[in-house]
This record gives structure tokens, sequence and C-alpha cells, in this order.
């Protein structure tokens, strides 16, 4: 059985999708339309208790592996090949991690709260949780001044959360971030970026 990420084109999905494309791991999309609630079947219920996205599907030499948080995924893709996604030197490695839980926490998780809170017509909430996104986004400058990827010298982790949440607020941020945004035109650049953006954007077209 080869492996597949059930997903959409959500920020969720292409940093699941981008992580497996920058080790060169093998899978296929199997697109999932979110508006017309595919998420909730029984069928993917079973996958994913929670109903959410992306959950990847597959086998390995102990059986049957289900995945069901992007984050997990992410790590599952560090794992494939050693030094691509995370650092093998502790200090480099525990740094690119600090980086990447930081994007996590504090930009990722205010821009899902203001999302959920919109959607139940919550918007003045909403909207303080989306500027409190975007300042965590804004504040990403000092990393882009002090290396060229936010979690040091290499492409890591911390790259892909960061890239794939300031692309989603672009529209929000401070006009004046010189240095994240010649990070982001390099992250933007890269072409396992591309590849895992358009493969989640073309099947959910097809």
């Amino acid at each position: 059985m080869s492996w597949q990420l059930f997903g959409a084109p959500t920020g969720n999905c292409f940093r699941a999708a981008i992580a497996l494309e920058e080790v060169g791991f093998e899978f296929a999309v199997r697109p999932l339309d979110l508006a017309k609630g595919e998420h909730k079947e029984p069928w993917f219920l079973a996958l994913n208790p929670a109903g959410k996205v992306p959950v990847l599907v597959g086998e390995d030499t102990r059986g049957r592996h289900v995945l069901t948080q992007s984050n997990a995924i992410m790590m599952f893709a560090d794992m494939q090949k050693e030094g691509v996604l995370l650092p093998v030197e502790k200090r480099a490695r525990t740094l690119a991690l600090e980086r990447y839980f930081y994007v996590v926490t504090e930009a990722i998780a205010a821009n899902g709260a203001a999302f959920a809170l919109e959607r139940r017509g919550d918007i003045e909430a909403a909207a303080t949780l989306y500027e409190q996104s975007a300042v965590a986004i804004a504040a990403m400058e000092r990393f882009a001044e002090q290396a060229p990827y936010l979690g040091g010298d290499s492409f890591s982790l911390a790259d892909i959360a960061g890239f794939v949440i300031t692309r989603a607020m672009n529209q929000r941020l401070p006009a004046e971030l010189p240095f994240l945004m010649q990070w982001y035109a390099r992250i933007e650049e890269r072409p396992a970026v591309q590849r895992g953006i358009r493969r989640l954007v073309r099947a959910q077209s097809e």
C-alpha cells in the first residue's frame, strides 16, 4: 500500500506536504472537499475521529501507520532523511526546534483560533487574535536578520512553518519587514515548497 496524504489546500496540509517533498518521500495526495463535509464522513472519521486534515496513512515494516497531526507528519518527514529538515549537531538542532515551536505556538495557534472564532461569527475576537498572529510573525524579522534561515544557518522545519503562516497572513503584516521578506522570497523559490503547495491545489481542482 502506498502512502497517502489526505488533505486540502490549508496551512496544516501545506506544511505536511512541503516537509514530505523536501525529503523526497513518495506519497499520493487524496483530496478532501471540506466545504462538502467529506472530513466528517464515517470512513474518514475512522482514520481521524477529530475529523481534521491532514492525515498521512501508509505502511512500514511494523504494519499500518496513521498520523493525524501536521506537526507529527513533519517530524515523521524529518526522520526519513537525517539532516534535511533539522540539523544533526545538537546546539543547531535545538535552535531550529526552538524557532519551529515559536512559529507553531505564537503565530499558527493564534491564527487557528482566530479562524475558528471568525467562522462562529465572533468577528471582534477573531480580529484580536489575527493581530496577535501578525505581531508574532512580524517578530520573526529578528530571526531573518540574524541568519539566512529562521532556525539558523540551514533550512529547517521552522522555515516550512514560518513560510506557510506568512503566506496566509501576508496582507495583514506591516509593510517594513525587509529581512523577513527576503527570507520569504528565498523559501518561496524552493522546488519542494512549490511542489507541496501545487500538489494540494491541483488535487483539489481535479
